[in-house]
């Protein structure tokens, strides 16, 4: 596996994405193993690792981290199974932090099939960079905007998408504008916002946290 990594670092390349899967059985699944693996899997430079849980051979499968305990609770999003983006590595995790700018007490307001910009600052929870339409790689990242009823359930999750301006560093923040088309039926919606890393999966799979914003449509 690091010869693996330091020939992608040579080649300067963003792919193969190096996921090393570590299945739990009885014998590697205390602390003390699985936060082994975390630090090599960090000090070798793997993209993300992630746990991986089985039911047999009977004799060997993980009890601890088997479906329904407190323990694969605590390990959920970082199980292969889960989602696509959740990772076991300390801080590489996606999260995010999406701050919306509306009138203070209002809704965000627009006539029905108009335009509506809507301010946003998106700001990088986690330790690695998050990547925008203008830098080198693949696995893009860019915010979200999905249109919900007015009870909160989703009626369009790929309502509206919106590139970041730049790669986005850990700790940094970024204003992100993002435009939407008002609905054609006037009504009370909600928006979702949330980041996306392009075909692979939403921030939110993962447990980033999104945020929500009233939306009043005439």
């Amino acid at each position: 596996m690091r010869q693996l990594v330091e020939a992608k670092r040579r080649a300067g390349r963003d792919v193969p994405f190096i996921n090393w899967r570590y299945i739990l059985f009885r014998w590697n699944d205390g602390d003390q193993e699985m936060n082994l693996a975390r630090v090599v899997a960090d000090e070798i430079g793997v993209d993300r690792l992630c746990w991986e849980t089985t039911d047999h051979p009977e004799t060997a499968f993980s009890r601890r981290f088997a479906p329904g305990t407190p323990d694969h609770e605590a390990i959920r999003r970082e199980i292969w199974d889960d989602n696509n983006l959740g990772n076991a590595i300390p801080g590489a995790m996606p999260r995010a932090r999406i701050d919306v700018r509306q009138p203070e007490g209002q809704p965000l307001a627009a006539r029905c099939t108009h335009p509506l910009n809507i301010d946003t600052r998106v700001s990088n929870l986690s330790t690695r960079a998050f990547a925008a339409q203008a830098s080198y790689g693949r696995r893009l990242v860019r915010l979200g905007a999905q249109l919900c009823d007015d009870g909160g359930l989703v009626v369009d999750r790929d309502y509206a998408r919106a590139w970041l301006p730049s790669a986005l560093d850990p700790g940094a923040s970024l204003d992100v504008p993002i435009e939407i088309v008002a609905p054609s039926e006037p009504g009370r919606y909600a928006l979702k916002f949330d980041l996306v890393s392009e075909g692979i999966d939403w921030f939110e799979a993962c447990g980033s946290p999104t945020v929500s914003a009233p939306l009043l449509v005439s």
